[in-house]
């Protein structure tokens, strides 16, 4: 073996041990944010409003989610009111973080069943 593959060898060794490293760094980063959701889920009330629960999700402002009952969770429907605004239980906020727009139909209408309501009739 030449003295150049020998240095090739050596430069692939420790080109794997720094991204042995930079993996190790990343999943221990990413474990650690999991970590922190999982404690800020623990944290949150029972009851959530539309303004809280877009704040978790993260995406769009609350004006939109306001003006539009179909991307509100349950698509609008409240599970009761808290200080005389439209809330709902922890649980279902938490579903409804994870839907995107290609899945609100599915969602209204599995919503609508849920709650007793008709498709038909307008969400309030």
């Amino acid at each position: 073996m030449t003295n150049l593959e020998l240095l090739e060898i050596q430069g692939l060794q420790i080109a794997v041990a720094k991204t042995q490293v930079l993996l190790e760094q990343v999943l221990e980063k990413q474990s650690k944010q999991e970590a922190a959701a999982a404690v800020c889920l623990g944290q949150l009330s029972e009851w959530l409003t539309l303004r809280q629960a877009v704040e978790l999700k993260g995406a769009g402002t609350y004006n939109t989610y306001k003006c539009n009952a179909k991307l509100q969770p349950l698509c609008g429907i409240a599970e009761g009111k808290v200080c005389g605004l439209k809330a709902w239980r922890k649980a279902t906020i938490l579903e409804w973080l994870h839907i995107t727009d290609a899945e609100l139909e599915r969602y209204q209408k599995a919503s609508f069943e849920k709650m007793g309501r008709s498709i038909n009739k307008v969400a309030q």
